[in-house]
């Protein structure tokens, strides 16, 4: 799963909508949903959650693209260091 850390692993839970709704009423929380895969139960009221979910959705998105693409490149620092040195004249 996408969202499973190898370093520090993942706490989940999957819930039907209609459990999150049932969940919100008990605890007298306002459940925020696009009803696909971002929820959110909270004390406070959001003013135009529709425009805060874009944004976030956006965000994440970008950050998802921005980690596959840094786990594709590995870092060039060692092999640089290596192939410089293996250039330098060596002292006899």
């Amino acid at each position: 799963w996408w969202y499973y850390g190898l370093e520090h692993g993942q706490h989940i839970s999957f819930f039907s909508y209609k459990t999150l709704e049932y969940i919100a009423q008990k605890y007298d929380l306002n459940l925020y949903s696009d009803k696909e895969d971002i929820h959110m139960l909270t004390t406070k009221k959001i003013a135009n959650f529709d425009r805060v979910i874009k944004r976030l959705k956006k965000r994440f998105y970008r950050y998802l693209l921005l980690r596959r693409i840094k786990k594709k490149l590995d870092s060039k620092t060692r092999a640089d260091m290596n192939y410089i040195m293996s250039k330098m004249p060596t002292a006899d």
